[in-house]
């Protein structure tokens, strides 16, 4: 007996060292980026603003990629306007964390080239440095008319003043604009300086401009789809470097070119395209976390679930990896230095271009809430006898009850409320309720 108990007791022994091998064994093969990002909050910078084509893109890619992301971190969304992303680049470079919790998409040409051909201007970055992660999309850029607008055709443009609304000097908004005019003698007018698309898809509608100068077919159906339907806008010309087929008929771009040199011009200028919808974070990210971010980002738009969203809203998903944009941005920056001046010259404000910067527009009305969506995210009331509707950020909205912060889910029909904001539609600046 005294034998069979020993031999029990080194048959525990010995199982619980095992275990404790084991549990060694186990604790080598962790895996630190998902230790480091349990629990974590991440921050996803879109540098425009609510309800156009780049929210509609980033809302949706987060939603999905925080499926794929090691430690199961938060994954918040932080609208950053300004100057047509060079405000959200600018942060991203030089105050944002490089540690792996910051990233976003930013305005294409703002992180490509405009800082080759715009020297100062506020830029204080290297697009090469950036992390990059990838591109959801690429995509032809158009300029379209609103319905009652004069202009039909892209020759119109010469002939017809054309006012077109702007987000800022680094988006495609402005630098077409400037472009068309100083490179084939369009009448283009700039009112400049809009939050976001949406807003300038509401001047639109409201008369205060005829159209714009970027818009991708994507961010059209998905934030616009009934103009489609309805025939709200006119497409006038696609901007790229060969022809999408998303709008059969259209002219290209490059079909008013009459040189060599212009051609080489529009390519440069027109390479920032090919980056669709970019997705980057700060330099200085530790390798292993950029690895674990890319492999987000690839599980991300190869999810099934996720293509099949973006086809519901209209929206297409054509990525390009993190290392081919890197790859693009090495043949960018190895242009000729006379192209690059050139390009320069033909998208810098001239004579040619009058331009307006959009002033706030701002302000205060007291009424009396009508109706409420998503949990306070969209308030209805009405003004003068006409339905309004705002929307209401959960970051950038000052929501008060009873002269006390408060959250938007908490704004009730029936309250009397102050509602700050720069037009039906509008995101709201500040909501005062009693």
């Amino acid at each position: 007996m005294k034998v069979l108990k020993k031999q029990l007791f080194a048959g525990v022994a010995a199982l619980a060292l095992t275990g404790a091998s084991l549990s060694v064994s186990g604790t080598a093969i962790a895996d630190p980026v998902a230790d480091f990002y349990k629990s974590k909050r991440v921050t996803f910078i879109i540098s425009a603003g609510t309800g156009g084509g780049y929210s509609t893109y980033s809302r949706t890619f987060i939603h999905y990629m925080k499926n794929h992301m090691p430690g199961n971190p938060t994954i918040r969304p932080t609208h950053m306007q300004g100057a047509g992303g060079i405000v959200a680049a600018n942060h991203m470079f030089n105050r944002a964390k490089r540690d792996g919790t910051v990233m976003g998409m930013i305005h294409r040409g703002a992180v490509s080239t405009v800082p080759l051909y715009h020297k100062g201007g506020g830029i204080k970055y290297d697009p090469s440095k950036f992390t990059w992660l990838g591109s959801i999309d690429t995509s032809s850029s158009f300029c379209v008319a609103w319905h009652t607008s004069a202009l039909n055709t892209a020759n119109d443009l010469k002939k017809v003043t054309f006012v077109a609304g702007g987000l800022g000097p680094g988006a495609n908004t402005d630098i077409f604009s400037h472009l068309l005019n100083n490179m084939f003698g369009t009448k283009i007018q700039l009112i400049t300086g809009y939050g976001s698309g949406d807003a300038i898809n509401l001047a639109m509608e409201r008369g205060e401009i005829d159209g714009r100068c970027s818009w991708s077919i994507g961010s059209i159906r998905a934030t616009r789809g009934p103009w489609l339907r309805d025939k709200k806008i006119k497409f006038l010309l696609e901007i790229g470097l060969k022809k999408s087929g998303a709008v059969p008929g259209i002219p290209l771009i490059m079909d008013f070119v009459k040189n060599k040199r212009d051609k080489q011009i529009l390519e440069l200028l027109l390479a920032a395209q090919l980056m669709g919808r970019p997705i980057l974070a700060p330099p200085g990210i530790p390798k292993t976390r950029v690895a674990a971010l890319r492999k987000a980002f690839d599980a991300t738009v190869r999810d099934k679930a996720f293509v099949k969203q973006m086809t519901t809203i209209g929206l297409g998903v054509d990525s390009m990896p993190g290392k081919k944009i890197e790859d693009l941005l090495v043949r960018i920056y190895a242009t000729p230095k006379d192209i690059i001046e050139s390009a320069g010259q033909v998208t810098k404000r001239t004579s040619k271009t009058k331009v307006t910067v959009k002033k706030s527009s701002l302000k205060t009305v007291d009424i009396t809430l009508t109706g409420t969506k998503r949990g306070g995210r969209r308030l209805f009331f009405k003004v003068k006898g006409a339905a309004h509707k705002v929307k209401v950020s959960g970051s950038r909205t000052k929501v008060f009850l009873g002269g006390k912060k408060t959250k938007r889910k908490n704004l009730k029909v029936g309250m009397k409320c102050a509602v700050t904001y720069a037009g039906n539609g509008a995101e709201a600046k500040s909501v005062k309720c009693k």
